[in-house]
């Protein structure tokens, strides 16, 4: 947080942008978001609401209006403040982030995403089929055809009879 506040600590709209494309890991930037205009409007509207949290700090009724909205982020370095500014603290933490989502963050390098679903494993060939044993089959042999019967002429006996 701190590392985008300007030297008073103080967060504007464009280091709003900043500090959620870092709670992201990227993700505004990688999906061709890059500033504050560009950001989904629930994004904005969370700023707006962080930035409105000044009244109850002890700002003017006006301190979250156009170009005076921002975000004290006094006490994100470390150095003591009081509650209230600790809970401010707090609250730009874990709006921002709930306001990001689990759909809109990256996961951290060399970690798995989480968000998706899990890959299912490639689908395996099963193994081809072995061969099961055949029969040899031998080939269709056409039975030869037997030699025609000669023709005897016949003496007007009949086959089996006997001659004499």
């Amino acid at each position: 947080m701190v590392s985008v506040a300007d030297e008073q600590n103080i967060l504007t709209k464009d280091a709003y942008f900043f500090f959620a494309d870092i709670m992201s890991n990227q993700w505004f930037s990688d999906n061709d978001i890059y500033s504050y205009t560009e950001l989904p409007y629930d994004m904005k509207f969370a700023f707006v609401t962080l930035a409105c949290e000044c009244r109850n700090l002890g700002g003017a009724e006006n301190c979250c209006q156009n170009h005076r909205a921002s975000l004290n982020v006094d006490g994100a370095d470390g150095q003591d403040v009081s509650e209230a500014q600790t809970d401010y603290l707090n609250d730009i933490c874990s709006l921002t982030y709930s306001t990001i989502g689990s759909d809109r963050i990256n996961p951290k390098p060399g970690e798995m995403p989480t968000t998706a679903q899990p890959t299912p494993p490639a689908p395996t060939q099963p193994p081809a089929p072995t061969p099961s044993p055949t029969k040899k089959v031998d080939p269709i042999i056409t039975p030869p055809t037997p030699p025609p019967r000669p023709d005897y002429p016949s003496d007007g006996m009949g086959a089996g009879g006997i001659a004499g």
